[in-house]
C-alpha cells in the first residue's frame, strides 16, 4: 500500500509505494499517493520556470496532485499543501534516501549566511 511520509523538521511530503520499515522520526499516512504529470519539470527555452505546487484534494485527502503552475489548480477541488514535493520512491530507493538523511540534515542546519572558505 501507497503512502505518504513527512519527515520532522523538513519541509516535504515524499510519497514510498509501502510504508518503510524505520518510522522513527517520520509521519506516515497509509493508502495516500501522489499524481504527477509527466511534464511537470519540462521547461522549454521562452517558457516560464515551473513552480511546482503540491496539492491534496479536498474531496478524498489522501489523493495528492503535483501542479506545474499555481494559476492550473481549481480552487474548488484542491487545497495547497504548503509542503514541497519530494518525489516517489520504491521501498529499496526510499532505504538509500533514508540512510542518507543524516547528512542531509546537516546540510540543512548550515545557516545561509556562514559563508564557505
Amino acid at each position: 500500500m501507497s503512502c505518504a511520509v513527512k519527515i520532522t523538521g523538513m519541509p516535504s511530503i515524499f510519497f514510498i509505494n509501502e510504508p518503510p520499515d524505520d518510522q522513527e522520526g517520520l509521519e506516515i499516512e497509509d493508502g495516500a499517493w501522489v499524481e504527477v504529470p509527466m511534464n511537470v519539470s519540462l521547461w522549454p527555452e521562452g517558457a516560464r520556470r515551473p513552480e511546482q505546487v503540491l496539492c491534496r484534494s479536498k474531496q478524498d485527502p489522501l489523493y495528492y496532485k503535483l501542479f506545474k503552475y499555481r494559476n492550473e489548480i481549481e480552487d474548488s477541488d484542491w487545497a495547497v499543501t504548503g509542503m514541497n514535493f519530494g518525489g516517489t520512491f520504491s521501498r529499496h530507493s526510499w532505504r538509500n534516501f533514508a540512510s542518507r538523511l543524516g547528512a542531509i540534515r546537516a546540510l540543512q542546519a548550515i545557516p545561509d549566511d556562514e559563508v564557505g572558505v
